[in-house]
Parts: C-alpha cells; sequence; structure tokens
C-alpha cells in the first residue's frame, strides 16, 4: 500500500503537473492576482458572452424607435431577475431535493 504522502508530493497518481495536469494546486502560493485571475477568467469571459446577446437586441431595436427600445429593455431586466431567482431557487433547492418534474 501507497503512503498517502506520495501522492501529495507529487507521485504516479497526484502532485501538480504543470499546465493541463488533474494535480491540486497550491492558491496560497504564488502572486495573488495570478491566482485570482486564474479563478476568475473564465466566469469573467462567459459572463462578458452572456451580457452581449442583450446588448446586440438593444442596439438593433434601438433603430425602431423609442418605443420598442424601452419594451426590450424591461423585458431585458425581467428576464434577468427571473434567472437571478432561478440560480438563487436552485442553490437554495439542490436538484436532488426537487421532484422529478422540476428537473432540467
Amino acid at each position: 500500500m501507497e503512503d498517502i504522502g506520495d501522492f501529495a508530493e507529487g507521485g504516479r497518481r497526484g502532485g501538480r503537473r504543470g499546465r493541463g495536469g488533474r494535480g491540486e494546486r497550491d492558491w496560497a502560493q504564488g502572486s495573488i492576482i495570478g491566482n485570482l485571475w486564474t479563478l476568475a477568467w473564465p466566469m469573467t469571459i462567459s459572463t462578458t458572452i452572456r451580457m452581449m446577446g442583450p446588448t446586440i437586441d438593444l442596439m438593433w431595436i434601438g433603430k425602431l424607435g423609442p418605443a420598442p427600445l424601452a419594451g426590450v429593455g424591461v423585458a431585458t431586466m425581467l428576464v434577468q431577475m427571473m434567472n437571478s431567482a432561478r440560480d438563487w431557487a436552485d442553490h437554495r433547492y439542490p436538484s436532488h431535493d426537487r421532484p422529478p418534474h422540476r428537473r432540467r
């Protein structure tokens, strides 16, 4: 039986193996800004892409006039509020606690 320390030191199946490896990373080592950026960049890109859709919609609808633009703006706000409520509900009531008909 292998010693658990062997895995922590980068043994056959553990440890940090460089970029793209599945080993553990010590987030307390190195640059704080670099570590935060490493954790944050996927969400930053995802949020940027998610926000581009409604922004492009508003740009196109804005050419039709102020009333359609206001309608799309209000609808965008409502959709974002519903998405926030859904995210809150997913966090508060995980899918394994929901009845089968409500699972996604």
